[in-house]
Order: C-alpha cells, then structure tokens, then sequence
C-alpha cells in the first residue's frame, strides 16, 4: 500500500509540474514595445540597410553598364530596367514587412526619433516601385517605344531619390 501511495504521489507531482511549465510565460525574441515604438533604432536602420545594400547592388550594375534614360534603346539597360523593377519591388515590399502585423518579420510601430524616416523611405520606395510598373506596362514588350526613355528616366530618378533617402539613415547605423 505504501508503493502505491509514492507512486500516486510521484505521477501528482509530475502532472502539477508538468502543468506549471506549461503555463510559465513564453520568452519572445520580439522586443517589448515600448512607449513610443516598438523595437530599437538600431533593428529599424537594419531593415533599412539591408534593403540599401540590395538596391545599390542593382544600382552598382546600371551604373557599371552607363545605363541610363538610353535604356529605352539600348537592349542591356532595358534587361537591367526590368531587374531594376524586381529589385524595388522586392525593396518596397520587404520595408512593408516590419509593419504588417501578420508578416514574420513583424516589428511594431517605428520609434518616434525615426518614425518620419521610415514613412518617407518606404513612401519612396513604394514610389519607385509605381515607376517600375509603369516602365513594365508600356515599355517591356514594345522595346524602344517613344515613351520608354521618359519612363525609363522617372524611373531612375524615383531609384537616385530613394538612394537619397537611404543616405540619411547614416546616422543609425
């Protein structure tokens, strides 16, 4: 009788403990939010960089072939024109990322110091993407049509602003 009393009383202690460290509170790898943002300065500009680092890899090519407006007409910088509207697509989606509740990657609210940054960075990027698209639907089937270098140029130009922007994250990181 006295086993079964201590072996009653090991699987009750078992189960009350196997019941406290399922109920223990997780640790997240998610930073907690703070009072105005959530998450560092720091893992903000990391985004930022790493999307700075992409674009200029692509920007390095263009500039590398001398393409420029001349890529209506020049069939190497029409091919880097469509790599260079993947290329800020991918840029806007993945600074969209950290925003979006739903995604993994998801950080919260930029905090207050950068939160303007942030917003003008990816309305850039979300501006050059619009340009990219627009070069797509009239230019990457009707190769060197009139209007392809005035796209080809908003284009590039949307791309040097986002560039821009990306220069004043320096100070973060």
């Amino acid at each position: 009788m006295r086993a079964l009393i201590n072996a009653v009383l090991a699987v009750s202690c078992v189960i009350v403990l196997a019941g406290c460290a399922a109920s223990a509170p997780e640790h997240s790898s998610t930073p907690t939010p703070t009072k105005d943002g959530d998450g560092t300065v720091q893992q903000w500009a990391s985004v930022v960089a790493e999307q700075q680092t992409y674009l200029g890899t692509w920007k390095k090519d263009w500039d590398d072939k001398q393409c420029s407006v001349r890529a209506a007409n020049y069939l190497p910088c029409s091919i880097m024109t469509v790599s260079g509207t993947f290329t800020v697509k991918t840029v806007s989606i993945n600074l969209k990322i950290p925003t979006s509740p739903k995604a993994t990657g998801y950080i919260g609210t930029p905090p207050s110091e950068i939160r303007q940054l942030y917003a003008a960075t990816q309305q850039l990027a979300d501006a050059a993407e619009q340009a990219g698209a627009n070069w797509s639907a009239s230019c990457e089937s009707s190769y060197g049509a009139a209007e392809c270098g005035a796209l080809v140029f908003k284009f590039s130009s949307a791309l040097d602003a986002l560039d821009t922007k990306f220069s004043a994250w320096k100070p973060y990181m």
